[in-house]
């Protein structure tokens, strides 16, 4: 008697002894204890069958409260009390706890049907626990259910169970795409994830881990969701054991060397404290393995007899960076964890290549522009993949003109260290020569050597001679027309004729119509060009001549003849350019009274200096109307900095022409058979031909014009002019000749018995004089009568003139106005 006394004291002491208790490791799921009925318990449970209450129908919440001591042991014997608050009626099955240590009750609305809080209450002697159930509208399960089912009904951090539920609706139909919450009843058991989401056959799983390895006892997993709005819930319970697995030796199969670079090792496991048939899972990582750098097959095993071995293979060399590769063991759902050093071997290397150079094209030290590229070379061991940590010697082609690579200007070179990319990187930054240039990347102390690509150093600046300005069109028909639209395009070039940097700016300025202020080059297959839009519109010049001005931030050209590209003082001539203006009159000489001065800044104080013809004996320095320059004082007197500018003349045709016959002499239109003349009631007409003031007198082709003294067939030239007016109608000033715009068609046709055609002249051609047109004739079956020539501009205004014609020399008297 006193034998069994001790051992039942000791069972209850010593929870361990889970064979002497007859099993169960002192929970509350065991035996319980207090057969003799005086035992106070320590605490109570309450277990709700759910937490909501459908207020549509009849249905109850089971209670079901267990007592237990302080070794968490369910009491039997135990007086406990269950009421319940708010209206709710309250039915108990006993007053003490049974067999279980449990007292069971049932919570029902009471005829109260309203939306509320019902707290339930459980009175153990002293201890006093509630637990909530919440009213709601509709049905609290609407006759849906949810089911969980455990893979193993015993838990331990080596072995984990999985929970998998299945969510039906009130028809019997499985619920997909629904949350799925799991929660421990007493807090003994962890989960993968606190909610799941049911697939297609309503279903969701979880794994079922102890809150830690050394835990035992019994627990239950409680699930719950949501159907149609109404919330459902199931438990059920589960045993947790503690683990007393341990690591009892991992190692590798390469003894005491180092594993070579893109090897291969065996690693192998020992456990101890594995139960016989009671699986253990396990899961390894490395250091090199998380940089994808080595792979460990499999990463996750499960055994039972306590061995395992997985494949190590080095797939990135990752010797290269690291002298050891920590391989880690865990054992899984526990915090047991064992070591491993994997000594490794790096890589060699087997090859240095070339990445880049960024950019391509840099400027000229002190140019404005970006003088600095980054050359990029990447060293390779024999899988092709980058090697760190390797000592690269780099050295430039040239150092002309002070280029230094990293600030240096030997061409001996500089050694760097390749990176964690393996990449080896080098700054080169420009002189003042433009020169190709190449950088030498060798591997120290071997002959693994590689060269970049060219590397070109260019000038920049758009230099004067270099700046060229063209238009679409030299004659539009855009003096009575407004919006007739035209382009000017500005290519740039530095010194040597190389592209000037895309983005450089050029501003546009006109004395008609309008163009775009500012355009920035651009590069087309590697060239650099702006080109801006221009529309006629007020103001018009009278002589219907605009001039548009392009210029930019550049270098004054100078004549390098000793190949340095460096302006020599005294040795060498340039162009010594003043300030900017928009000629009125296209002419390279600045008239102050009508010429617009452009203000650049703060104007030069020195006269220009001239060029040294014995050192330009082509010319070309020299300005023209095409390069506008203030001149006088607004100069610097030095080469250097300046607004490089390019000038272009339009014609603002009219839409009506004026047909004219030159004059080879007094008396004589130009351009005539031998011996035909113009009647003596011809007209003329004096026009302006130049920018510069000169002058001549046309006879007109109109209806007072006979042309006679011709031979049977033949051809005449007429000069194909607009109609620019007298520009302030006094006759004191004189029009321009001017051509019509470029695509005017002429058409001619004659009376009866005689044929006439265009034989040239028509179209009008892209130009900035008047052209001429030549009209053929042929008398068929007359010896006189009218030929009529008209002239149709791009916008469909048609301009006829009758000339009258005869074989009759006696017709009239030569013209002698």
């Amino acid at each position: 008697m006193i034998r069994r006394i001790k051992a039942w004291v000791g069972c209850a002491a010593v929870a361990t002894l889970l064979a002497a208790c007859g099993g169960g490791g002192g929970s509350a799921g065991d035996t319980p204890l207090n057969p003799s009925g005086n035992e106070q318990a320590s605490d109570l449970r309450i277990t709700l069958s759910s937490s909501t209450l459908s207020n549509a129908g009849t249905d109850a919440v089971t209670v079901t409260i267990t007592a237990v001591n302080a070794g968490n042991q369910a009491v039997a014997n135990v007086p406990v009390s269950v009421t319940a608050n708010n209206n709710a009626v309250v039915t108990v099955g006993s007053t003490v706890t049974d067999s279980a240590g449990a007292v069971t009750a049932t919570v029902g609305l009471g005829g109260d049907n309203s939306l509320r809080t019902i707290t339930v209450t459980a009175v153990s002697g002293s201890i006093t626990r509630t637990s909530a159930v919440e009213v709601v509208a509709g049905s609290a399960s609407g006759g849906a259910s949810v089911a969980v089912v455990l893979s193993s009904q015993t838990v331990t951090s080596a072995a984990p169970a999985t929970a998998t539920v299945t969510l039906r609706d009130a028809g019997g139909a499985v619920v997909p795409n629904s949350v799925v919450s799991f929660s421990s009843v007493r807090g003994l058991g962890s989960f993968s994830a606190s909610t799941a989401l049911t697939n297609t056959a309503g279903q969701a799983s979880v794994a079922v881990y102890p809150a830690s390895s050394s835990t035992s006892g019994a627990d239950e997993v409680l699930v719950s969701a949501t159907v149609n709005g109404a919330p459902v819930t199931a438990t059920t319970g589960f045993q947790i054991n503690a683990t007393t697995v341990s690591v009892a030796s991992f190692n590798s199969d390469i003894g005491a060397g180092r594993l070579s670079a893109y090897g291969q090792a065996n690693l192998s496991v020992a456990l101890a404290g594995v139960a016989p048939g009671t699986p253990v899972a396990l899961s390894i990582s490395s250091l090199c393995m998380t940089r994808g750098k080595a792979t460990i097959t499999p990463t996750t095993q499960t055994t039972t007899n306590g061995t395992a071995s997985f494949t190590y293979k080095d797939v990135g060399g990752c010797g290269s960076t690291e002298a050891v590769d920590p391989v880690q063991l865990t054992i899984t759902g526990t915090a047991l964890t064992s070591s491993l050093s994997l000594p490794l071997s790096s890589p060699s290397v087997s090859s240095l290549g070339f990445v880049s150079a960024s950019p391509e094209t840099i400027y000229l030290k002190a140019s404005g522009f970006n003088e600095v590229s980054t050359v990029t070379f990447v060293v390779k061991d024999q899988a092709g993949n980058p090697l760190p940590a390797q000592q690269v010697v780099l050295r430039p082609t040239t150092v002309a003109g002070g280029l230094t690579l990293d600030g240096s200007t030997s061409d001996a070179g500089i050694s760097k260290q390749s990176d964690s990319n393996g990449e080896v990187t080098v700054r080169v930054n420009s002189g003042t020569v433009p020169t190709p240039v190449r950088v030498v990347a060798t591997l120290q102390g071997s002959s693994i050597s590689t060269v970049s690509s060219n590397l070109s150093i260019a000038v920049g600046l758009p230099s004067q001679l270099n700046f060229s300005l063209s238009q679409g069109t030299h004659n539009i028909e855009g003096f009575n027309i407004d919006g007739t639209t035209n382009t000017y395009q500005i290519i740039a070039s530095d010194r040597l004729g190389n592209p000037v940097p895309a983005g450089t700016a050029i501003n546009f300025v006109t004395e008609g119509g309008q163009v775009e202020a500012s355009k920035q080059t651009v590069l087309v297959d590697g060239l650099a060009r702006a080109t801006a839009n221009f529309v006629s519109s007020s103001p018009r010049p009278e002589n219907g001549r605009i001039t548009v001005l392009a210029y930019a931030l550049g270098e004054e050209s100078f004549l390098d003849v000793n190949g340095d590209n460096v302006f020599t003082t005294g040795s060498e001539t340039f162009q010594d350019l003043g300030d900017v203006f928009l000629s009125r009159n296209f002419t390279p000489v600045f008239n102050s009274t009508v010429d617009q001065y452009i203000s650049l800044g703060a104007p030069g104080t020195t006269a220009c200096a001239a060029v040294d013809a014995s050192k330009d004996p082509l010319s070309l320095l020299g300005l023209n109307a095409s390069t506008p320059s203030v001149g006088g004082s607004t100069c610097d007197g030095r080469w250097g900095r300046a607004y490089v500018r390019r000038a272009a003349e339009t014609v603002l045709s009219t839409s009506t022409a004026r047909l004219l016959f030159g004059r080879a002499g007094v008396g004589a239109p130009s351009d005539l058979p031998t011996g035909a003349r113009l009647s003596d009631t011809c007209q003329t007409i004096t026009l302006n031909t130049d920018n510069v003031g000169s002058q001549a007198t046309f006879y007109l082709a109109s209806a007072s014009a006979h042309l006679y003294g011709l031979p049977g067939a033949g051809s005449f030239n007429l000069i194909v002019a607009d109609a620019n007016p007298d520009p302030d109608g006094s006759g004191s000033k004189l029009p321009r000749l001017n051509p019509m715009a470029a695509g005017t068609v002429l058409t001619a046709s004659a009376t009866t018995g005689i044929s006439a055609t265009v034989r040239g002249g028509s179209p009008v051609a892209d130009t900035s004089d008047a052209t001429s047109a030549v009209i053929g004739f042929e008398f068929t079956d007359a010896s006189a009568g009218t030929i009529f020539v008209t002239a149709t501009s791009p916008g469909g205004t048609g301009t006829t003139f009758n000339i009258n014609v005869a074989i009759d020399a006696a017709a009239g008297t030569a013209c002698t106005k």
